[in-house]
């Protein structure tokens, strides 16, 4: 059985043209001002890297997850993915230092549990370097997804300054960028069994939500 990923980032109708005419100008500044966020997930990473190896060690002994380390996972990816659409402007506001509900405003973000989970998945995630060439065709896909990411992010900048709107083919394509690093991070933390699809599109198209 595989954890299902329910991702939906939701478009808003109009934004404020500060946030982007900062985010173009005063990126440096921008970097500073989410410092405290970047020490903050810092601490909260080195907790998360051990919450998952008691999690994919419960799994190889038991073959079934813990709902409480699958629970506290699956907040810290809804925290990381609240935190990166505060930052890179896709959301209005400062990110608060917790985890947002499971539908927000701006994202909804939520992994089904399964009941029963693959032992040799888990044992290939606590062998680490076997684990990264399993990955490695999507560690060279996650890069250049980043750096597309970056692109459309920057266009869409400009182009929010002078209409206070995002395009939305711009703003489809960062949430599907979203999308396929999510799914890849819900397999690579244990919370899926099922290899991660190379792209981000919605498995089903209920699941996206562009407001035009």
């Amino acid at each position: 059985m595989r954890g299902v990923l329910k991702f939906m980032v939701k478009r808003p109708y109009s934004i404020s043209l500060f946030g982007p005419v900062v985010r173009i100008i005063f990126f440096p500044f921008l970097i500073l001002a989410y410092l405290p966020h970047w020490i903050y997930i810092s601490f909260y990473s080195c907790i998360t890297v051990v919450v998952y190896i008691v999690h994919n060690i419960i799994i190889l002994i038991t073959g079934h997850p813990s709902s409480g380390t699958y629970q506290y996972l699956i907040n810290y990816l809804r925290y990381t993915n609240y935190l990166t659409l505060s930052f890179l402007g896709l959301r209005v506001g400062y990110a608060p230092f917790s985890v947002p509900p499971l539908k927000h405003a701006s994202l909804e973000f939520d992994v089904a549990m399964p009941a029963e989970m693959n032992r040799l998945w888990a044992l290939a995630r606590l062998c680490t370097p076997v684990f990264c060439v399993i990955l490695l065709p999507h560690i060279i896909i996650k890069i250049w997804y980043s750096i597309i990411q970056i692109a459309f992010i920057y266009i869409s900048w400009i182009k929010a300054v002078f209409t206070g709107r995002y395009f939305a083919y711009y703003w489809t394509r960062i949430d599907h960028s979203l999308r396929y690093q999510n799914r890849l991070a819900i397999f690579v933390l244990g919370l899926s069994d099922t290899y991660p699809l190379f792209h981000g599109h919605p498995e089903e198209k209920t699941l996206m939500e562009i407001e035009e």
